[in-house]
């Protein structure tokens, strides 16, 4: 099953993942027996006023191996609140006058089977908080075998 690539196209999934504990990241387990193609995710980051700028990465993990890694092209400093998105085929921005930062996607980045995906963010503090995360995907079924 490892294998095989999906044909035709699949459907888009969206998901609604929960805010996770202050000073944690996000984690998004995907399924047995699917194949994701990751079309966005976004979040909001807010920090406290511990010194430190932090760099929020979004990776894609099966295992213990990281298979890719996106960073923004800007960092969040203390006390502020910025949303996060990853975008696939966007360019890095930090769009004026708003809070926020855009990061790219590996155009057409497949997800194996039962692969997840997290946030990593460096200098993360223990009252940092991320909020909800949305992601989309087009995902595919795969048969029993």
């Amino acid at each position: 099953m490892a294998e095989m690539i999906p044909e035709g196209q699949g459907r888009l999934h969206y998901i609604v993942a929960a805010a996770p504990a202050m000073g944690m990241e996000h984690m998004i387990q995907q399924p047995a027996r699917t194949r994701w193609r990751i079309i966005t995710f976004q979040s909001m980051l807010i920090t406290d006023v511990a010194a430190g700028n932090r760099i929020p990465y979004l990776n894609v993990v099966h295992d213990v191996n990281v298979y890719a890694l996106w960073s923004p092209s800007q960092s969040i400093a203390a006390s502020e609140t910025f949303t996060f998105g990853w975008h696939g085929g966007a360019q890095p921005a930090a769009i004026t006058g708003e809070h926020a930062r855009v990061a790219p996607l590996a155009p057409g980045y497949l997800m194996n089977d039962e692969s997840y995906i997290a946030t990593l963010t460096t200098a993360l503090d223990a009252s940092d908080q991320w909020g909800l995360g949305l992601l989309l995907v087009e995902e595919w079924i795969e048969p029993l075998a």
